[in-house]
C-alpha cells in the first residue's frame, strides 16, 4: 500500500542483500524496511512470513550470523549506497 519493500534479515535467506540492492526494481520502491531479529534466535517464524523477501548477508568460515547491530550496520550502508 505504502510502496515500501520490508526486506527480512535473516541467515536463512535465499539471496543475499547485495543482490538485491543491485536489482534493477530496487530503486522503484519508496524505501525500505529492514527487519532484524533478535541476536541468536534470528526472525520469528510469523514475522519472516510477513516480509516480502528474507536476505542474507555473506558468511564465510565458521561464522553463520552477526550480531544485530554488526548486521543492521552493514546492511544500511548495502542500502544507502544502492
Amino acid at each position: 500500500e505504502y510502496d515500501i519493500l520490508c526486506v527480512g534479515l535473516d541467515e536463512r535467506g535465499k539471496i543475499e542483500l547485495a543482490d538485491i540492492v543491485k536489482d534493477k526494481n530496487f530503486n522503484s520502491y519508496k524505501g525500505v524496511a529492514l527487519v532484524l531479529g533478535a541476536e541468536g534466535e534470528g526472525i520469528r517464524q510469523l514475522t519472516a512470513k510477513n516480509c516480502d523477501i528474507l536476505a542474507k548477508l555473506p558468511a564465510k568460515g565458521k561464522i553463520k550470523s552477526l550480531n544485530v547491530s554488526n548486521a543492521a550496520a552493514i546492511a544500511i550502508y548495502e542500502i544507502a549506497h544502492s
